[in-house]
């Protein structure tokens, strides 16, 4: 949730700088026509305790940060830890992990619209 408030901040404020430059001002992105209809927060994911059913095999983290979901899941802390890409491959591993092989089933449950700004 947090990102995505964030990406709709960045793109007001690029389409409040192009009304201010006129026609010269900056493009903004329409997330739409860039095929992005929905939006997941993986923190939420997460913390759903469905993820950490019997199934899984694993009990639910004791908290969930990012570094501590990793280390629950995969045994090891985060290569790069704390920068947009190393934060990006951690939560792909996870979600790539045979432990949680649920996950894209419960996340179809919870994808949310993108809002036109």
């Amino acid at each position: 949730a947090f990102d995505l408030r964030m990406l709709h901040a960045e793109i007001k404020r690029l389409m409040s700088s192009r009304k201010q430059k006129g026609k010269g001002g900056v493009d903004v992105p329409n997330l739409s026509s860039m095929g992005i209809t929905t939006s997941l927060d993986t923190l939420r994911l997460v913390k759903s305790k469905q993820l950490w059913s019997h199934k899984s095999g694993l009990p639910m983290p004791p908290s969930f940060s990012l570094g501590d979901v990793y280390f629950h899941v995969n045994q090891k802390s985060i290569a790069v830890a704390h920068n947009a890409v190393g934060d990006v491959e951690a939560l792909e591993e996870i979600l790539l992990s045979p432990f949680l092989d649920g996950w894209k089933s419960l996340a179809s449950c919870q994808y949310m619209p993108i809002v036109s700004l």
